[in-house]
C-alpha cells in the first residue's frame, strides 16, 4: 500500500518540504505550567493550550504574542482551528469545548453537554462540524455556526473514554480512540459506527488522519499503527512508555510522534515506516505535535511548559549533516522577552461551568506486538535507556490505573485464595510512585494543582469566606489528615493520592477499586484505603500502605464493599464499617479481623473510634447508630432517633459529645455518658452526608447533598457561616489541623477546597 498522498501538493520528493537533517528549534518558555497542544495556522500563527486554562497565540517567526484567551476552568488539553483560520476550538477539563475569534481572542460559543473532561476536539474539513471526545464514555458532534449537540455516538466499550478524534480528509468518516483499546471510525452523516479497529492491547491515547486517509493510532504502550481502511498494515514499535501524540505532514510523506519519554520522533513512511530523526530539548512527557501548512516546519508541546517550533534550515555548502546534527536553539521566555499583551487582553468568557471529571491512568507496560502475519511489519526504534514513570496525579495518566491491573493480570496470572491469604494481591507489582525524570534530580517535577482565592459571600447577612486553594482531581470520595497538616484523599477512579503542604500531589497509589474511604494511622506512618470488593474480579477491600514510600503492606479479606474506616487512637486497630451490614475490627500488625458486630440491618455507612479507644461508634441505611465495646464488640447502645439513614459519626475531641449526620436533614449531638441527644442542628431537610469537628471541639462542618457547606457553633447550635461555593453534594470535610481551614471535597465539580474559617477561632472574634 502507497501511504503518500496519491498527488503531491507540490513537484518536491516526499518529506522534502521538512529538511529532516536541517532542522533548527526555537524555544518558546510558554507557560509556568504544562502545555498541551499546539496549532498552526496557515498565515505563520502558532497557538498552544496549556494546564492554565489559557489559549496563548503568537505569531510564530517574531514570536510576538497577540493574544490570551482565558474563560476555561480548567486546563485545555486540546485546539483546533478552522480552514479559514477564522476560529479556534478547545477542549477543557471544565466538560466544555468554546469557540474563539482567531481575530479578537474573544470566547464566541461555550459547546456544553459532555458529562466529564473533554480531552480532543476537530473541525471538519468543510468547517461545518465538530467533533469532541470525551471521558465521559462519548463522541459529539455540534453544528459549528449555532453551537447545537447534532449527534451523541456511543459505542466504545463500557462507556470508557474517548481520548482522541480526527475527520478523514472529505469529511464523511470520523475516527475516535478509547481505553477500550480501539480504534472506531464513524459515518458523520448517519452517526454509524462503521469500523472496529482493534489490533491495539491497551489504550489507544491518540488518532489521525493523513490526506490521503491513512489513519494513524498511538497507545500507552508505544505502540503505533498505521491503518487502510480497516486493515492495519503496519506495526511501529515507538518507546516502551505513553505515545501522547500524533500528527501527519501536509505531503502524507512523514508522521511525527510525541511522548511520554520526552521525545519527538520523525517518521519516513515510504518505502517502509523508518526512524529518521529523533528531536532533542524537551525535558518531559509530550503532549502535543503538529506541522506547520507549508510542511516544512512543526511544533510540539510539553509538560515542561515549552513550545519547540522546529524550522529547515537553508543547506550549508559543502556537505549535510545527519542523524545528530550540532540543531542552532533559541530560547524566548514569554514572561519576560515577549511584550505585554494589550490591557484589553486577556480576554474573559462570562460564560464557564464548573470542572468535573472522571479520570483514570496508563500503564507504562508495552504490550508485545504481534509481527505474524503478512502485511504487518514491525518497526523498531532506539528507546531512551532513561525511564520515564506514570504520573498518576496528572488527568491524563490517572485510568488507565485498571489497565494496568489489567496488564499485571496478563502477566503474573490471576492471584489465587492462598495468595490472597498470605497477603499477596493483583495490585502488588504496581509502581505507580513518581519516578527519576530528565533533570537529573531523581524526582519528576509535581504537578501542580490549579490554585484560586475568591471570596464567597451569602445572600443572609453571614460573613463572606475566601477560599483558598482548589484543586481539580478526578472523582474524590474521601480525605483525611496527616499530623503534619497534609493530605490524602481516596477516589472513585482506584486511586489513593498523597499531597504535599504545597497542595501538590505527591504520590498516586493504585488501590485496583473504588475507593470509598481513606483513614490514616496517628503516627502518619500508614495509609488505610477501603473500597469495592469487585471491579469485575476479586479486589482486597481494605488495604494498607506504607506513606512514606507507597508500598502496600497488607490486604485485610473478609467484608463486603467497605464505606467507611478509623483507626484507634493507639494505631493498633483499624475498624471498617461495610455493605454487609458489619462493623469489624481489625489488628493492623497482622492484618486479621479480631471482632465483627452483626446488629445492623443495613449497609453501615459510617465509624469512629472515641478518643480513649473504648468505644466504636456506627452509622447505617438502617436509621440507627450503634455503640460498641471495642474490645469485647459488645452492643452499648442503639440510638433510634434519626428518621433516615445515618451518614456520618464523629466524636469530640476531648470525646464528651458525639455528633451524627443524617438523610433526615439533621446533626444531632450526644452526650457519650448517657447518650442523651443534646443541641439539634437542622439543615432545612437537605440530606447531610459528613460531618467533623475542630481541633478544639468548638465548632461542626457539614456538607450536604444540596447547599454546600455549613459551619455550626457547637455550644449553641448557632448557624456561624454558609459556604455556598460549592457544585454540590460536598461528599466529604475535615478541619486543618490549626483548625483555621476546612477542607471539603465536592462531588458535583470533583474538586477539594480549602477554605479560611480562622475568623471564628478562639481571639480573633
Amino acid at each position: 500500500m502507497k501511504l503518500g498522498c496519491e498527488e503531491p501538493s507540490s513537484s518536491v520528493e516526499i518529506g522534502e518540504q521538512l529538511r529532516i537533517d536541517k532542522l533548527e528549534a526555537t524555544t518558546l518558555d510558554a507557560f509556568d505550567c504544562d502545555a498541551n497542544c499546539v496549532e498552526f495556522t496557515k498565515s505563520g500563527l502558532v497557538a498552544s493550550g496549556s494546564d492554565e486554562g489559557s489559549i496563548k497565540i503568537w505569531e510564530s517567526t517574531t514570536l510576538e504574542r497577540l493574544h490570551v484567551m482565558e474563560g476555561h476552568r480548567g486546563s485545555v488539553f486540546s485546539i483546533a482551528i478552522n480552514h479559514t483560520q477564522t476560529v479556534l476550538a478547545s477542549s477543557s477539563f471544565d466538560r466544555t469545548v468554546k469557540l474563539w475569534s482567531m481575530s479578537t481572542g474573544r470566547c464566541i460559543k461555550t459547546l456544553k453537554g459532555h458529562g466529564s473532561i473533554v480531552w480532543d476536539v476537530a473541525f471538519s474539513p468543510s468547517e461545518s462540524t465538530i467533533a469532541s471526545a470525551s471521558a465521559d464514555g462519548t463522541v459529539k458532534l455540534w453544528d459549528a455556526a449555532v453551537g447545537n449537540c447534532i449527534k451523541t455516538l456511543s459505542g466504545h466499550d463500557d462507556g470508557r473514554w474517548v481520548n482522541g478524534v480526527a475527520f478523514s480528509p472529505d469529511g464523511d468518516r470520523l475516527a475516535s480512540c478509547s481505553r477500550d483499546a480501539t480504534v472506531r471510525v464513524w459515518d458523520v452523516a448517519s452517526g454509524e459506527c462503521t469500523g472496529v479497529l482493534g489490533d491495539h492491547s491497551c489504550t489507544v491515547i491518540c488518532v489521525a488522519f493523513s490526506a490521503a486517509g491513512t489513519i494513524a493510532s498511538g497507545d500507552c504502550g508505544g505502540v503505533i499503527k498505521l491503518w487502510d481502511g480497516h486493515q492495519c498494515t503496519h506495526t511501529i514499535r515507538c518507546c516502551d512508555v505513553a505515545v501522547r501524540c500524533l500528527a501527519f505532514s501536509p505531503d502524507c510523506g512523514l508522521l511525527v510522534s510525541g511522548s511520554a519519554d520526552a521525545a519527538v520522533r520523525i517518521w519516513r513512511l515510504e518505502p517502509e515506516p523508518k526512524s529518521v530523526r529523533d528531536l532533542p530539548g524537551h525535558s518531559d512527557r509530550v503532549y502535543g505535535v503538529a506541522f506547520t501548512a507549508d510542511g516544512a516546519g512543526l511544533g510540539s508541546a510539553s509538560r515542561d511548559g515549552s513550545i519547540r517550533i522546529w524550522r529547515s534550515r537553508v543547506p550549508v555548502e559543502g556537505g549535510e549533516t545527519s542523524g545528530s546534527t550540532s540543531d542552532a536553539d533559541t530560547t524566548v521566555d514569554d514572561h519576560e522577552s515577549i511584550a505585554d499583551v494589550d490591557p484589553a487582553t486577556p480576554f474573559e468568557s462570562d460564560d464557564a461551568e464548573p470542572p468535573g471529571a472522571v479520570l483514570e491512568s496508563e500503564p507504562d507496560l508495552p504490550p508485545s506486538v504481534d509481527t505474524e502475519g503478512p502485511g504487518t511489519p514491525e518497526t523498531q526504534c532506539p528507546v531512551n535507556e532513561e525511564s520515564f514513570v506514570l504520573d498518576p496525579c496528572d488527568p491524563r495518566d490517572g485510568a488507565m490505573a485498571q489497565d494496568e491491573l489489567e496488564a499485571a493480570d496478563k502477566a503474573t496470572g490471576p492471584v489465587n485464595e492462598t495468595e490472597q491469604e498470605q497477603g499477596a494481591d493483583d495490585t502488588l507489582d504496581l509502581d505507580l510512585d513518581v519516578g527519576p525524570s530528565s533533570n537529573g534530580e531523581g524526582t519528576t517535577r509535581p504537578r501542580q494543582p490549579s490554585m484560586a482565592v475568591s471570596v464567597v459571600g451569602s445572600t443572609d447577612g453571614q460573613p463572606t469566606s475566601s477560599c483558598l486553594h482548589v484543586i481539580n482531581t478526578p472523582s474524590p470520595e474521601a480525605i483525611a489528615l496527616f499530623p503534619d497538616g497534609t493530605m490524602v484523599s481516596g477516589h472513585s477512579n482506584y486511586f489513593v493520592r498523597m499531597w504535599d503542604k504545597d497542595w501538590a500531589c505527591r504520590r498516586a497509589i493504585g488501590h485496583g477499586s473504588v475507593v470509598n474511604a481513606v483513614a490514616v494511622s496517628p503516627d502518619g506512618q500508614l495509609i488505610a484505603s477501603g473500597g469495592d470488593v469487585y471491579n469485575g474480579k476479586r479486589n482486597s477491600p481494605i488495604k494498607l500502605w506504607d506513606a512514606a514510600t507507597g508500598q502496600l503492606v497488607r490486604v485485610f479479606e473478609g467484608t463486603g464493599n467497605v464505606s467507611s474506616l478509623a483507626f484507634s487512637p493507639d494505631g493498633k486497630a483499624l475498624v471498617s464499617g461495610s455493605q454487609d451490614y458489619t462493623v469489624r475490627r481489625w489488628d493492623v500488625q497482622r492484618g486479621k479481623c479480631v471482632k465483627t458486630m452483626k446488629k445492623h440491618t443495613h449497609f453501615v455507612k459510617t465509624v469512629a473510634f472515641s478518643p480513649d479507644g473504648k468505644t466504636i461508634a456506627s452509622g447505617s441505611s438502617d436509621y440507627t447508630i450503634r455503640v460498641w465495646n471495642s474490645q469485647s464488640g459488645k452492643q452499648l447502645k442503639v440510638i433510634t432517633d434519626h428518621g433516615e439513614a445515618v451518614t456520618s459519626v464523629v466524636f469530640s475531641p476531648d470525646g464528651a459529645l458525639l455528633a451524627s449526620g443524617s438523610d433526615d436533614g439533621s446533626i444531632r449531638l450526644w452526650d457519650t455518658k448517657k447518650w442523651r441527644s443534646g443541641v439539634k442542628l437542622r439543615h432545612d431537610n437537605w440530606h447531610v452526608h459528613c460531618v467533623a469537628f475542630s481541633p478544639n471541639g468548638k465548632m461542626i462542618a457539614c456538607g450536604t447533598y444540596v447547599d454546600g457547606l455549613k459551619l455550626w457553633d457547637t455550644a449553641s447550635g448557632e448557624l456561624l457561616k454558609w459556604i455556598k461555593g460549592h457544585e454540590p453534594p460536598v461528599i466529604d470535610v475535615a478541619f486543618t489541623v490549626d483548625g483555621e481551614g476546612v477542607i471539603s471535597v465536592c462531588g458535583g465539580d470533583n474538586t477539594i477546597k480549602l477554605w479560611d474559617v480562622g475568623e471564628f477561632v478562639d481571639g480573633k472574634t
